[in-house]
């Protein structure tokens, strides 16, 4: 994995680094957590290409829900610390080898000093009701399943820290291993590779206006130089006509001048 460990999350640089990347908070749009293929991977490249584009239009769409999980977070974070007796750091953004798919992890999570991670953590802030019910449960819901195991598939550790937290309950913690979902969901990630390559390749000439719309000034100009051809032949076969029309008018009306009219006058004047 490589560790983007100065870019701080939601900077523009951040936003920048994301754009047109797979990141696991949108996961779920690969692979629904019963493990079944998502019926959004053609929406899901499509918005991805279209970030390649503009990334300048890419900004955190937050709502009330995602405000309170940034003001709660360095509160969980240091409570995990605390009860886990582990240390946490924070990164900015994190990828594959092939540093295409990604993820933002809240924190890498290490023993005391220890130079390599032996986990991740996902922390959530919830209203009290939904807090309640995970946990209830005791185990990570089905709506994290995606983004907690594809943070494993991205940067290739055994473990994940999912954390729960909401002022006045008390907090959930459990770890998260990697297993058989894990392997599904790197398996979707390779495959929408393909899939994203090839519909990238087909998609963004014509996003970007290359060789489509020339193609499509080609036979338009074709096509009016043809229509002028064909009324120009049309006004010349008109303009002949007229002209031998004319002619051959002129012609009989000078005949007839020399003919009878002169002819008669002079002989009469004679």
């Amino acid at each position: 994995m490589k560790i983007w460990a100065d870019m701080e999350q939601r900077s523009e640089e951040w936003f920048r680094a994301r754009a047109g990347r797979p990141t696991a908070s949108q996961f779920s749009r690969l692979l629904t957590p019963t493990g079944k293929d998502s019926s959004q991977w053609e929406g899901f490249a499509i918005e991805l290409m279209a970030q390649c584009i503009r990334p300048d239009e890419i900004a955190w769409e937050g709502n009330r829900h995602t405000d309170r999980g940034e003001e709660l977070e360095p509160e969980a974070r240091e409570l995990f610390s605390e009860i886990m007796e582990l240390e946490t750091r924070e990164v900015g953004f994190i990828t594959r080898d092939d540093e295409v798919i990604g993820c933002s992890p809240d924190s890498l999570v290490y023993h005391p000093h220890a130079p390599h991670p032996l986990a991740g953590l996902e922390i959530k802030c919830p209203l009290a009701k939904h807090h309640a019910g995970y946990l209830l449960e005791g185990k990570l819901p089905a709506a994290y399943m995606p983004q907690v195991h594809g943070s494993m598939a991205v940067t290739g550790l055994d473990h994940w820290y999912f954390m729960s937290y909401c002022p006045g309950l008390a907090p959930f913690i459990t770890l998260v291993e990697r297993d058989a979902y894990t392997a599904k969901l790197s398996d979707a990630l390779d495959r929408f590779l393909v899939f994203y390559a090839e519909m990238r390749q087909t998609a963004m000439p014509r996003l970007l206006g290359d060789g489509t719309r020339n193609a499509e000034l080609g036979t338009r100009n074709e096509e009016a130089d043809g229509t002028r051809s064909a009324g120009d032949g049309t006004r010349n076969a008109e303009l002949g006509t007229r002209n031998e029309e004319t002619d051959g008018t002129r012609s009989a009306e000078l005949g007839t001048r020399s003919g009878g009219e002169e002819d008669g006058t002079r002989s009469a004047g004679g």
